[in-house]
């Protein structure tokens, strides 16, 4: 989970166009570092960004690996 701190702040001396630049730049970045370790985007809302890892992939227990 992301949201970033002091966003309505941040936002407020922006333009509406350089807030949606700023929030592309970063989703994008969050977007590529999921799909390099399989991560599950759940959501994005506003500034928040929601993830999940290994909820497609079969986790072997690692005492069965001993």
């Amino acid at each position: 989970f992301s949201d970033i701190v002091g966003f309505t702040d941040i936002s407020g001396t922006l333009l509406p166009e350089e807030v949606c630049d700023m929030l592309d730049r970063l989703y994008v970045k969050l977007d590529d570092l999921a799909d390099k370790y399989e991560m599950f985007k759940v959501e994005t809302i506003g500034d928040a960004y929601m993830a999940g890892i290994n909820r497609v992939a079969k986790c072997v227990p690692h005492y069965l690996l001993r």
